[in-house]
């Protein structure tokens, strides 16, 4: 195929508003991933708490009563400092990955984007791929019926969600593929 630019093969769109089917399958996906991230943060939490309270030494080495001193003096700062990069590291996985989530399900927008499709197999496996011009949705897994449907002149269109890039459903010549929330990966 030609290499055509991202301006020749995009065309502008207006955003529009949720369906019920949508709104759920964002919720479902926010929810979901707002759960493994702070349930897995808690544990982390939990452990550094519980370390905090462990005497240390296998009773093996022989501490005199300095060397403990020292060690109950900088196992605190050790630990804040392992929270520390802990909870920044939360507050930059929850605004990545987390939040797109949530702004969607506030905003409750979605934009359908026009564009040429082009087609990609995998050379190995029997997958097939939509190329798209959109940004961090460059390709998107779909069905053998709808790879088959692409051609030169075809007009596909992608229904996705504003802020995530969720795909909702690519409709290419008539032929319609939808996505739930089974699609979404899980980034964790």
């Amino acid at each position: 195929m030609k290499d055509i630019s991202i301006v020749e093969k995009i065309y502008p769109s207006q955003p529009l508003i949720f369906e019920e089917a949508e709104k759920n399958i964002i919720k479902k996906i926010k929810d979901k991933r707002l759960f493994y991230t702070i349930s897995t943060y808690l544990i982390l939490l939990v452990i550094i708490v519980i370390g905090t309270f462990l005497k240390g030494g296998s009773g093996r080495h022989k501490f005199n009563a300095e060397d403990w001193v020292r060690f109950y003096k900088v196992i605190p700062w050790f630990l804040a400092f392992i929270l520390a990069l802990l909870t920044g590291y939360f507050i930059y996985y929850y605004l990545k990955v987390v939040h797109p989530y949530v702004k969607d399900a506030k905003q409750g927008l979605k934009e359908i984007v026009f564009f040429k499709p082009e087609k990609y197999k995998t050379p190995f496996f029997a997958e097939y791929y939509l190329v798209t011009p959109i940004k961090n949705k460059l390709r998107i897994k779909i069905n053998q019926e709808l790879y088959d449907a692409v051609q030169e002149d075809t007009v596909a269109f992608i229904s996705l969600a504003l802020h995530s890039r969720f795909v909702f459903s690519i409709d290419i010549g008539g032929r319609k593929m939808k996505f739930n929330e089974t699609n979404a990966l899980i980034d964790i």
